[in-house]
């Protein structure tokens, strides 16, 4: 094997080693997680000295999920003010965007103008973070030198971008489940106290509190909850309980 050739292999190590670490952390910190892919791309892609990740959050806007430095934040909040940018060509088209040099590139005006005056970086590099159905992010990519990222760089950011694809679908995906095992606790402890309070079936509970979250215009797993700690009794003072919210008198 030459040694271009074993150079080539222990960074792919490098990468799957950093990717079940990242896989570690999710099961007690994913923004830690996240954390470590931002890093690992600033050390592992040649040429990078910052790193961001953005992503879409729940209210549509486009945040940054993690980032190695200020700098890389900033320049995301340049396109995050703007709603346009490198980042947005990246999410919109599943593509890969680079800049070589920001003074020279005019494909966003204002982007380069304030990038420019804010930070001293000049290099950008924008992968598409992505599963099988959608892209749920971008990996930003940033140095302060022009010209950064060589074709072998590139090729490196594009592997490293396609594990930390599949490392944070991972964790979304975790996330996900871990919600779903939350609302279907906080909505089971609700049906009990339904069905315990008007000696009801956990059918007759659930269809109960379908009923009065479309009444209330409330989520199903808020009227649950809200059920849930209203049963829970808060002394005052003077020994009296009371209960923030009840169940409906008549089921």
């Amino acid at each position: 094997m030459s040694s271009e050739s074993a150079d080539g292999a222990r960074l792919q190590l490098r990468i799957a080693d950093l990717m079940r670490r990242v896989q570690r952390h999710a099961d007690t910190d994913v923004p830690l997680a996240l954390d470590e892919i931002t890093a690992g791309a600033a050390e592992l892609i040649p040429g990078a000295e910052y790193a961001a990740i953005t992503m879409t959050g729940d209210n549509g806007e486009v945040e940054t999920a993690a980032s190695t430095h200020q700098l890389a934040a900033i320049l995301d909040d340049v396109q995050f003010n703007q709603q346009d940018g490198p980042c947005y060509e990246t999410m919109r088209r599943q593509t890969i965007v680079r800049i070589d040099d920001l003074e020279q590139d005019v494909r966003w005006p204002r982007f380069r103008e304030n990038g420019l005056q804010r930070t001293p970086i000049r290099s950008v590099l924008m992968l598409p973070l992505m599963n099988h159905t959608q892209t749920f992010g971008a990996l930003d990519v940033y140095s302060d030198r022009a010209h950064a990222f060589d074709d072998d760089a590139f090729a490196v950011a594009q592997a490293y971008a396609t594990h930390a694809s599949l490392a944070w679908d991972a964790l979304r995906r975790k996330e996900q489940f871990m919600a779903a095992l939350a609302t279907r606790d906080i909505i089971g402890q609700a049906k009990g106290i339904i069905m315990e309070r008007y000696s009801c079936d956990a059918e007759h509970a659930f269809d109960l509190l379908k009923r009065l979250s479309q009444e209330t215009n409330n989520p199903l797993r808020d009227l649950a909850r809200q059920l849930v700690e209203s049963d829970r009794p808060n002394a005052d003072p003077d020994g009296d309980h009371t209960a923030q919210t009840t169940a409906p008198a008549n089921p």
